[in-house]
């Protein structure tokens, strides 16, 4: 019987520590979810310090359900053999990244059969308040891409880059006027991006030197190049051009290429030289009244064909003439001018004394 009595008395002995050792639990997982909820409440709302929750403090000591003592070292060896027997493991299940504790529920001990089972105790769950910050609404702003296309596009002349623009020909007709030269008039083309004046052939004018093209008869706009935007929308592109024509120096001739009057300029050192252009052909009696008494000698170029009549008498100090070689009309001998059949043209002023 006391044999009976004895292990009565120990199971109860066994039953009374089972039920501290889930008291224990009880408050320590109740600790934990206390001293989680804290930490996670001053992460998402800041706390003044003087009214922060100092769980430490109030964890010095833990009156157990029978009002016992329970000091701080034996909370801590509880919750070392928890972590032995594996129970806390089973009771803090924490998802990541979530705001809200995981009530945790202790696991009911196992019945006996002298004692009652033990109900199985639930912690009451500790939310922590839901701080939502919301994302930086960024609006969709999408760029419209505008796709251009330039049909034909081309830098020549004859095409356009915008559609439905006037088209500018890519020949150019160009008439060239002599303006009394010869020929009156010729005609030739070029492509619109390669104009250039000096492949033009150059008319020619008796008594007269070739001064470039203009635009109009007068020559008061010379011609200075071809800007193809003049010419758009047309058909046809034709550029009209006039010769230009000015006297020769010192000298100014008749239509016939004959000099009719010069300027003290064509004499120098007594020497007066006909213009070997071959737009001056001769001169013609009187011509040389204003210079008479300059010259003393006169060259006659192989281009000067026609002598008029008289054209050197009045020559008061001529001395001497010389035709070029390869004159067809006249040569010279002695200092005296012959037609190519031997008459005398011109002499010097000393000529008459030695016949």
């Amino acid at each position: 019987m006391e044999i009976v009595l004895g292990l009565s008395r120990s199971e109860s002995d066994i039953e009374e520590i089972r039920k501290r050792i889930c008291y224990i639990l009880l408050a320590v997982l109740l600790i934990m979810n206390l001293a989680f909820t804290a930490e996670r409440f001053e992460n998402a709302v800041p706390v003044k310090a003087k009214d922060s929750w100092n769980v430490q403090a109030r964890a010095d000591v833990l009156p157990d359900v029978t009002g016992n003592s329970l000091a701080i070292e034996d909370v801590l060896a509880t919750v070392k053999l928890a972590k032995t027997l594996n129970l806390l493991e089973e009771n803090l299940l924490v998802k990541a990244g979530s705001m809200t504790a995981e009530p945790a529920v202790m696991p009911a001990l196992a019945e006996t059969s002298s004692a009652e089972a033990v109900p199985a105790v639930t912690a009451p769950t500790a939310t922590a308040p839901t701080v939502t910050i919301p994302e930086a609404m960024v609006p969709d702003v999408t760029t419209p891409t505008e796709d251009i296309t330039t049909p034909g596009a081309t830098d020549t002349p004859g095409t356009t880059d915008t559609p439905g623009a006037a088209v500018v020909p890519e020949i150019l007709t160009i008439h060239l006027n002599g303006n009394g030269g010869e020929p009156a008039l010729s005609t030739m083309t070029e492509s619109m991006d390669a104009i250039s004046a000096e492949g033009w052939s150059v008319p020619f004018r008796p008594g007269k030197v070739f001064d470039g093209w203009y635009l109009d008869a007068g020559c008061t706009v010379p011609f200075t190049g071809v800007n193809p935007e003049n010419y758009s929308g047309a058909d046809t592109a034709v550029l009209e051009v006039y010769a230009g024509w000015r006297e020769l120096d010192g000298f100014v001739c008749n239509d016939a290429g004959h000099i009719i009057s010069c300027a003290g300029g064509s004499v120098i050192d007594g020497i007066f030289a006909l213009p070997s252009d071959a737009a001056c052909t001769g001169i013609e009696a009187g011509a040389l009244s204003s210079v008479a008494g300059l010259i003393t000698e006169v060259y006659i170029p192989a281009n000067i064909t026609y002598i008029g009549p008289g054209a050197f008498n009045g020559l008061t100090n001529l001395m001497y003439i010389e035709a070029t070689p390869g004159n067809p009309n006249y040569y010279s001998a002695g200092g005296v001018l012959y037609t190519m059949s031997g008459e005398v043209v011109a002499a010097p002023v000393w000529y008459g004394e030695c016949i």
